[in-house]
């Protein structure tokens, strides 16, 4: 999800498949709603079915803050590092035996039609308060684009992913947003395949053969 100057995007909520994000502007420290957009994936991958402006704007709901503060908190995270890129954002509410946290995903992005990128991926674990950066965690070792020419006619991406031990969430972002099988083969030598039915383990190529 794409930030501008004075305007920042955070996807909350899921009701039967549907995601709603929100637009939410700060100037000088005054946050408003000037927009929201739902995306469907119940049908397999997502589209927009509908998005409208907010006017006159709305202030935004405690929930809606707290994920704004999240991705500000997230952006200034220390060791935070990026490629030089666009970036999108994906703000998670996550609770794990009732202990609450923001996952916020920075996604490589482009603006160049056919290219993908493949790498440059961080999550940034927030805590509930907002403001304390619990991890940074980044999900790729390389900033790697797919060029057009590669991805043309192609229906299945093949990735060496030395970051983390199993797929993370940026790669099934991926395959979500590109409509392509992805295959990757992790640092401990696993190969996996995501697909719109999941995630398989295909190979543990650390085992003798």
């Amino acid at each position: 999800m794409t930030t501008s100057p004075g305007c920042r995007q955070m996807r909350y909520g899921q009701l039967n498949g549907v995601f709603r994000a929100t637009f939410i502007s700060d100037e000088s420290g005054k946050l408003t709603v000037v927009g929201v957009a739902e995306v469907k994936h119940d049908s397999g991958m997502g589209h927009v079915t509908g998005a409208q402006l907010v006017n006159p704007t709305i202030s935004p709901s405690e929930p809606q803050i707290a994920m704004f503060n999240a991705l500000i908190a997230a952006n200034k995270a220390p060791g935070l590092e990026l490629c030089r890129a666009l970036y999108n954002h994906v703000i998670v509410p996550f609770s794990d035996n009732g202990k609450v946290e923001y996952r916020v995903y920075f996604l490589m992005s482009t603006t160049t039609p056919g290219e993908i990128p493949i790498g440059g991926g961080v999550l940034v674990r927030v805590a509930e308060d907002g403001k304390t950066v619990l991890e940074v965690r980044p999900l790729a070792k390389s900033c790697m684009m797919a060029e057009p020419a590669e991805t043309k006619n192609s229906v299945m991406m093949v990735i060496s992913d030395y970051a983390l031990d199993s797929p993370s969430a940026a790669q099934v972002f991926l395959m979500w947003r590109y409509h392509k099988v992805v295959v990757v083969k992790t640092r401990n030598n696993y190969v996996w395949s995501i697909d719109s039915n999941g995630i398989r383990l295909l190979a543990d190529g650390s085992k003798s053969q």
